[in-house]
């Protein structure tokens, strides 16, 4: 069929020579991006910091005082600490020095140190029933390590221990020896004080003795240019009657 033709036939289809060229609008450039690299891995989560029963107890009455409505700044003043104290023990990053220990208790009701770690032996025994693995340091070895990172002199803790010595009282708890270590010390601050009144005592009597003798050297020496004074106005008339004679 010779009037028969394909749409792919040149007279039917001319090929023009102009393109259609369509642009959408608000289209992006898409570049290509070059492959990911793989993400590193996320760093191991650092070991949770375990503290002294005294430290958990003290962060458990200050989350207590919070819930009452307090503020921590308030708790702070109170206690006579840095006002970051209080936010640092609630958030594990510092556990409790004697010396802040110390401060808490009298903010929370505790006669002094020794009560409030006695008060914390019981709530610790209460929260934690489980016992200590085998192979872990005893109450006492942990006692002594806390003691040393709370300041306490290596001649303070041997006092302790030589007078409470093993296995007499290896049933008692870390706090129990905490305790003990921390009235050694609150007696070796006594003694200092003591010595430093005494010290004082001594200083002021030398000083009055001083003033005492002083004021007899100047009671001597005085008598003394009274007497020269009145040997010389004596002596005065005499020269003037050998002259005119």
């Amino acid at each position: 069929m010779d009037n028969q033709y394909a749409d792919s036939d040149s007279d039917a289809t001319p090929i023009c020579r102009e393109r259609i060229r369509i642009q959408y609008p608000n289209v992006a450039n898409l570049r290509e991006m070059p492959p990911k690299s793989p993400r590193p891995p996320a760093p191991a989560a650092p070991p949770t910091k375990e503290f002294d029963p005294t430290s958990r107890f003290i962060r458990f009455l200050i989350a207590e005082y919070e819930e009452g409505g307090g503020k921590l700044k308030d708790l702070a003043a109170k206690a006579g600490l840095a006002k970051s104290m209080p936010s640092q023990i609630k958030a594990r990053t510092s556990g409790a020095s004697f010396y802040s220990a110390a401060k808490f208790a009298r903010v929370f009701g505790y006669r002094d140190l020794a009560h409030l770690v006695a008060a914390a032996a019981v709530w610790a025994q209460q929260e934690d029933q489980t016992k200590r693995p085998s192979g872990q340091e005893t109450p006492r070895e942990e006692a002594v390590r806390l003691a040393l990172g709370y300041g306490l002199t290596v001649e303070q803790i041997d006092r302790v221990l030589s007078r409470l010595p093993s296995p007499d009282f290896d049933n008692q708890d870390a706090l129990w020896w905490l305790a003990r270590f921390h009235e050694e010390r609150s007696l070796d601050d006594a003694r200092a004080g003591q010595e430093k009144a005494q010290r004082y005592v001594e200083t002021d009597r030398a000083r009055t003795q001083k003033l005492a003798q002083d004021r007899i050297r100047n009671k001597k020496e005085q008598l003394k240019e009274a007497r020269r004074e009145e040997a010389a106005t004596s002596a005065s008339p005499a020269r003037h009657r050998h002259r005119a004679s």
